[in-house]
């Protein structure tokens, strides 16, 4: 009853899932349920030895309300079920679309293989003199447009996003920079000092010291654990000097910008410093276009699930994220789209990638798909 036109296919691609033999005004459900593998991170404290099981797999289970047609509804609104603990992180390594009537039988099921790293990339993995990452290099001599990938989560090595981009033929570069190996361990360490907390900075633009204000966290105000900084920030903006303004106009007009704006975001206004950052860059003579759309703070992959909340090791808490589940994902495909529109007038269009040998039937085990399922 179910059919799905490639079974197994890249993270990119749009697959075609229909259902046939139905019977007409009856309820059914199309569901999909997704073996993941949860991203380690430590919780409130956790012993080591349960920190280091957390690399395990759960079910990620979705119901799919179709409020409008959608080829990939069933990718773009995929959130977290209750077996995933809050404030997880996650990837999508596979998936098993369902297809359930109105007295909850499962009538049909198939496997599904989306790949995030195309089988003829080559990986390859650099550790030399300080310098530590990933080369995604596509079959061939080149020469390849390039992209360098610096992941801003939590400066480790993180090959997801630009696996991705290289399905698309790139050549692509990946880079720790900071918290990992002999890096330096905390971000604000790559160049100074605490730079917000204290009187006089460190920071250097150019070999030379810059100026930076002194952010005086004892103007804030706490409503019931809940922090207002809005006194902090107003009373730091007002010290302000053309000396510690970004010098827009000393950015090269060779390079073009592509600035995303999410709309839900709960962490920081994507309007405003949207707005402001392309204001600043248009002023300046830059090429620069931008898209405000739905979405949370994380705009990821496409397809990738939906977090509204992520836990943060650095400081210790839940972070909320926000976006609607559906318009969220809808975002990272559109977004995605538009991205490689614009690497490709700015970078040039890579040769495409010729296609590898599919599996016509994919087959999960049950071992894996049941294995730690309980968090």
């Amino acid at each position: 009853m179910l059919h799905v036109d490639k079974v197994d296919s890249l993270l990119t691609e749009k697959l075609k899932i229909t259902a046939t033999n139905l019977v007409p005004f009856r309820y059914y459900t199309t569901t999909k349920v997704v073996s993941i593998h949860i991203v380690s991170f430590d919780l409130m404290n956790l012993e080591k030895s349960i920190y280091r099981k957390t690399n395990r797999y759960v079910e990620l289970i979705m119901v799919l309300y179709h409020y409008y047609v959608d080829p990939m509804g069933l990718f773009i609104s995929l959130q977290a079920s209750q077996e995933l603990r809050f404030g997880g992180s996650l990837r999508n390594d596979s998936a098993k679309p369902s297809l359930i009537s109105d007295s909850e039988k499962v009538l049909d099921e198939i496997n599904l293989k989306k790949h995030w790293f195309h089988p003829l990339v080559t990986k390859i993995e650099v550790s030399q003199d300080g310098l530590y990452g990933t080369i995604f290099k596509p079959p061939g001599d080149g020469p390849f447009p390039c992209i360098i990938d610096i992941p801003g989560a939590n400066g480790k090595i993180s090959n997801g996003v630009a696996a991705v981009y290289s399905l698309e033929g790139f050549l692509v570069y990946t880079l720790a920079f900071f918290d990992y190996k002999d890096l330096p361990k905390r971000f604000c360490s790559m160049n100074g000092p605490e730079s917000f907390y204290k009187p006089t900075a460190l920071l250097k633009e150019n070999g030379k010291l810059m100026e930076c204000e002194y952010f005086d966290h004892k103007l804030s105000i706490n409503f019931n654990g809940v922090i207002k900084q809005s006194p902090s920030f107003t009373a730091a903006f007002e010290k302000l000097k053309p000396e510690t303004s970004i010098k827009w106009n000393h950015i090269s007009k060779n390079i073009s910008f592509r600035i995303i704006s999410t709309l839900d975001d709960w962490i920081l206004d994507g309007v405003v410093n949207g707005s402001n950052v392309r204001r600043q860059l248009i002023n300046s003579g830059h090429h620069v276009e931008i898209d405000f759309v739905p979405g949370g703070h994380l705009i990821y992959v496409p397809y990738y699930p939906h977090s509204s909340h992520t836990y943060n090791k650095f400081d210790r808490l839940s972070l909320g994220f926000g976006g609607e589940c559906t318009l969220h994902g809808k975002s990272q495909e559109t977004v995605w789209e538009n991205n490689f529109k614009f690497f490709k007038k700015v970078l040039g269009t890579p040769p495409s990638l010729p296609d590898y040998e599919r599996d016509t039937v994919v087959v999960v085990p049950d071992s894996e798909l049941k294995r730690d399922s309980k968090l």
